[in-house]
């Protein structure tokens, strides 16, 4: 597609780097787009333990590191470029998306793993935060090309453009649009002594949340959509719904991780990043 021509790719020194590049290029063949790999070189730790070590030769090394791993599987002669430079990695991948107008920015779930430093805690919180570019988070290897999405949403504008930017680049027109909603508890009702209004007051916080589904799903013309209701916690019942599913790819549409008007807000945005087995889509737009 015309409308994605630029995909950059943050690497990192991981095991799975090679299949983040599996599935950029899968994704850039698809959508007849260029590939921007940009490596980062941590100058913490570069100064030193490298200080002898010229500069030039480690540009050069891993460069050819990362050359060796594109060789070793069928690119579809896909045009792509490595830049390799010390440079703080969010900052890199968000000023090179950002230079060439990057439709979309993909990296690996680990950052420095050597280092035992989750990305979660730096890298993808700030690319998601600080980018306004679509992040794809890789967790998996790369077998096939995506088949089995869901779209999580709270009815916003923002999750909607998620759902319609997923449906155009991974060329869909039925991703699972699912949203889910907290019901009063016993235990609240019980708390705030309204117990003996359960059954009403459950009814009516059910009737109002369905209500704002149908519309939300008519509206948008949404042919696959499923409303969830949990009592306890609606991070729960969104993980357990992939992992009963085996969703391949999750889309999460948002305004910035620390935006309080986003789906992905505070403990719910780092619980479903971190610890939902799929890939992660984050529409940040």
């Amino acid at each position: 597609m015309d409308n994605f021509k630029n995909i950059v790719v943050g690497l990192d020194i991981s095991k799975n780097s090679l299949q983040i590049l599996k599935r950029a290029f899968s994704l850039a063949n698809e959508n007849k787009s260029k590939i921007t790999i940009v490596h980062a070189i941590d100058t913490n730790w570069l100064d030193s333990i490298l200080s002898d070590i010229n500069f030039e030769d480690v540009k050069d090394s891993a460069k050819k590191e990362i050359e060796k791993e594109i060789s070793s599987f069928d690119t579809n002669n896909i045009e792509y470029s490595i830049i390799v430079d010390k440079k703080d990695p969010s900052s890199f991948i968000i000023n090179t998306a950002k230079d060439i107008q990057a439709s979309l920015v993909i990296i690996g779930e680990n950052s420095k793993e050597n280092f035992e430093t989750k990305v979660f805690g730096t890298t993808a919180h700030k690319v998601a935060q600080n980018s306004n570019i679509p992040l794809l988070i890789i967790k998996n290897n790369y077998n096939n090309p995506y088949e089995n999405i869901v779209a999580f949403t709270d009815f916003s504008k923002v999750s909607l453009d998620g759902i319609k930017f997923s449906n155009d680049f991974f060329n869909k027109d039925d991703i699972k649009v699912v949203s889910a909603y907290q019901q009063a508890s016993e235990l609240t009702l019980r708390y705030y002594n309204n117990y003996e209004n359960k059954d009403k007051i459950q009814l009516k916080i059910k009737e109002k949340k369905e209500e704002e589904f149908r519309s939300f799903v008519e509206q948008n013309s949404i042919k696959n959509a499923q409303l969830l209701e949990d009592t306890y916690s609606v991070k729960n019942i969104l993980s357990e719904y992939v992992d009963k599913n085996k969703n391949d790819l999750v889309v999460l549409g948002s305004k910035g991780i620390n935006n309080s008007s986003s789906l992905l807000y505070g403990s719910t945005s780092s619980y479903l990043m971190e610890n939902l087995n799929s890939d992660i889509l984050v529409f940040v737009p």
